[in-house]
């Protein structure tokens, strides 16, 4: 997946919009995806949820609001 967002924030929020339920399986296959650290994905998604524009819904598993 070539994602052509500035920041990581963007390339994830797209990503989780691309998918079927817009939900986010795994961190390990997302890292892969949009090839950024695992922590960095884990910032990003603690972001979100922070700020409400996602839930975690199990491990590993967030769902975009």
């Amino acid at each position: 997946m070539d994602v052509a967002a500035a920041t990581i924030e963007e390339r994830v929020v797209l990503y989780m919009q691309a998918t079927p339920g817009r939900e986010l399986w795994g961190i390990e296959n997302a890292v892969l995806q949009l090839r950024c650290s695992r922590r960095q994905l884990q910032r990003v998604l603690k972001k979100l949820c922070a700020s409400g524009r996602a839930e975690k819904t199990g491990k590993g598993c967030y769902r975009l609001l």
